[in-house]
């Protein structure tokens, strides 16, 4: 047989090395609403993993969000993609009524609606951010990075930020 990579697997797909390992130990920092960062060159199997995580933890009482790409040529359209996005899962697991507030337009709008994510949400969120290199060509990129890691960051003076994880 002659494997040839072609992109993500589903979920189930048969031909998926399950790596109990690293799974086990990705769920487990889920849990306990750690970050992940998944590094690995193209074509390796990153997206497959999310993939299969996304699976494995459906029934976990997480809210698990994959975000589109981050590929938008404003920032105002970047900031919209994803809280379309957001919004959309929010809304279809019945965690937080988001879907009244505006999108963000830019990095500062995006920190302050995480944090409200965060103080109103009943579920934990992780939000899954794939595909992250096409974001390099994009102006405000730092300014997002910068953003997730300031709400990380910020979980001792606000425990409510526990609540949001980022993959």
């Amino acid at each position: 047989m002659t494997y040839e990579a072609s992109g993500p697997l589903p979920s189930g797909h048969e031909t998926y090395i399950v790596r109990e390992d690293v799974e086990n130990e990705a769920i487990d920092k889920l849990r306990r609403m750690r970050c992940l960062k998944i590094i690995e060159p193209h074509l390796q199997g990153k997206t497959s993993f999310i993939n299969r995580l996304r699976r494995l933890l459906t029934d976990q009482a997480i809210v698990y969000i994959p975000l589109p790409a981050l590929t938008r040529s404003t920032e105002a359209d970047w900031y919209d993609s994803l809280w379309a996005r957001v919004v959309e899962q929010l809304e279809r697991s019945g965690v937080a009524a988001m879907g009244n507030l505006p999108a963000p337009r830019n990095h500062e709008q995006w920190e302050h609606l995480l944090r409200r994510l965060a103080s109103e949400t009943t579920k934990p969120v992780v939000l899954v951010l794939d595909g992250i290199g096409a974001a390099a060509r994009f102006s405000g990129a730092s300014d997002f990075f910068a953003t997730l890691h300031t709400i990380y960051t910020s979980r001792g003076d606000d425990p409510s930020l526990c609540k949001v994880a980022f993959v």
